[in-house]
């Protein structure tokens, strides 16, 4: 059992053929690095230090049982896994995604062990790790399954707007069979809880409608009437301070005034166009409903411009702000 006196922020480094590495050695300041564990590979790690030409101190651990007494609190301290591929900027690999899905089980084990209760997660290639795990859909749903959590929420969040997914990583044809008065009950309770733990009391909560003008009375289709009214009024009850269902291309425009705290979309696409017009580059991807709080930024691998120094820190900046907000947040409400 790991016995670390407090609980660290952990990062994991991603796919290593994407920008994962590059973000973090240039997103996490050295005031940070005392609280901070990154989970990766020495060859990844200095390979990009090298032809990055960064000038960033590492501390390399190699057992995980010996964190606490390896520790050096004036570097960045990464947990080396082992790696013995080439590196092959921007390319699609299955070696890649084993490395990724292994910083990933490592970062469970930690959070299992009582190491930590904040996980930060570089980009991955779905595609790539599926050549090994084709079980894998995303961090979202291997997190859920990893700690027997039937039920998590998709939360992208920003100073602008937040925004949570009643369906995350399916295709369009399959949305429909999933939305159920049961997954937008389990959504607005999750959004309650996170937004009582950021002392939003009575947080205003708007739904979007699945269908063109929230159905128009059922017209254009009658999920709004079966599933997503009923849950609403349910919640209601339970003192959620939820109102909807509203057609989405008119609820989205209500942000910039500011009228909710937190609105819900029922797919992927519908909750997302919104967010990244509005908040790209300067919000992040937060999973509800698991026993500890994961943060992610808001973009993926841009294995099109791995490597060649483009990639800005500030969209790992801006989720460990997040996480250090949300560690203190949820410290405080416990």
């Amino acid at each position: 059992m790991l016995k670390s006196n407090y609980k660290k922020i952990l990062i994991s480094s991603g796919d290593p053929h994407g920008i994962g590495v590059e973000i973090i050695l240039k997103g996490v300041n050295k005031d940070q690095y005392p609280e901070i564990l990154v989970i990766g590979s020495k060859k990844v790690f200095d390979f990009y230090k090298d032809i990055l030409k960064l000038n960033v101190s590492i501390n390399y651990i190699t057992n995980i049982d010996e964190i606490d007494s390896r520790f050096d609190t004036q570097s960045l301290n990464v947990i080396d896994l082992p790696y013995d591929k080439d590196i092959e900027l921007g390319s699609i690999s299955k070696c890649a995604g084993e490395l990724s899905l292994r910083c990933i089980d490592t970062a469970i084990h930690l959070i299992k062990e009582g190491f930590s209760s904040t996980l930060v997660t570089a980009p991955v290639s779905k595609e790539a790790i599926i050549m090994s795990n084709s079980s894998f859909i995303g961090h979202t749903e291997y997190l859920a399954q990893a700690f027997n959590v039937n039920r998590v929420t998709m939360l992208l969040l920003s100073y602008i707007m937040k925004v949570a997914l009643i369906t995350t990583h399916i295709a369009i044809n399959k949305v429909n069979q999933l939305i159920n008065k049961e997954s937008v009950l389990t959504t607005l309770q999750h959004c309650n809880d996170f937004l009582k733990k950021m002392g939003v009391t009575n947080g205003k909560i708007a739904v979007c409608g699945l269908n063109p003008h929230a159905g128009e009375g059922g017209n254009f289709g009658d999920e709004e009437n079966r599933f997503i009214i009923p849950a609403i009024k349910k919640a209601k009850k339970s003192n959620i301070n939820v109102f909807g269902p509203y057609p989405s291309d008119t609820l989205f425009c209500q942000v910039k005034n500011g009228d909710y705290d937190l609105y819900v979309a029922m797919y992927h696409d519908q909750g997302l166009i919104p967010f990244k017009l509005l908040s790209f580059g300067k919000g992040v991807n937060m999973t509800l409903g698991l026993p500890f709080s994961r943060i992610s930024v808001d973009h993926g691998t841009a294995f099109n411009i791995a490597g060649k120094g483009i990639a800005k820190g500030g969209s790992m900046k801006e989720t460990l702000n997040w996480a250090f907000k949300l560690r203190e947040s949820l410290t405080i409400s416990n």
